[in-house]
């Protein structure tokens, strides 16, 4: 659907040599997405994206240094670029993405997942060694000494009261 807008203005020329033509508008709203440049919020497309539950989630992360745009700290009020890249650290998850669309509404997970494509996906580990799923069991002796230890107390207990 396509709409014409007309505009005429009379403005006396300063030199009556030139003539001036009607300016013509069109409102077309079916402009391709490259011609209407959409302005975007980071906090506001982590959140269109799902990678937060709500914007001052997404908004907090930022200002806690656990998202970074193109390889630096920034403020959530950053204006996003398609192509750019992310960095976010969400509890043990540090995800790297690209960002491939931009959006200021929160849709479906596959819509969100459109959005974004993920180069890497890592989960941090403690450097605790890790308990190995083949070793012995190690309860029995716990709960030895956990009874013998409620032996020696209520033991104790029952002599100061005689």
């Amino acid at each position: 659907m396509e709409q014409k807008t007309q505009f005429i203005f009379e403005i006396e020329p300063a030199d009556s040599t030139q003539i001036y033509q009607p300016l013509e508008l069109t409102n077309d709203e079916n402009d391709p997405p490259h011609e209407k440049e959409l302005k975007v919020r980071l906090d506001k497309w982590l959140w269109a994206a799902r990678f937060f539950k709500t914007r001052a989630l997404a908004r907090s992360a930022i200002e806690n240094g656990k998202v970074f745009y193109d390889g630096q700290k920034t403020i959530p009020s950053k204006e996003i670029a398609v192509g750019a890249t992310l960095l976010i650290n969400q509890g043990k998850n540090r995800k790297i993405i690209i960002i491939k669309q931009l959006s200021t509404r929160r849709r479906s997970t596959d819509e969100a997942n459109a959005l974004f494509e993920e180069i890497s996906s890592h989960v941090f580990t403690s450097d605790a060694p890790q308990a190995d799923p083949m070793a012995p069991d190690d309860k029995k002796p716990r709960k030895i000494a956990r009874f013998l230890r409620r032996a020696l107390t209520l033991s104790g207990q029952d002599n100061s009261r005689e």
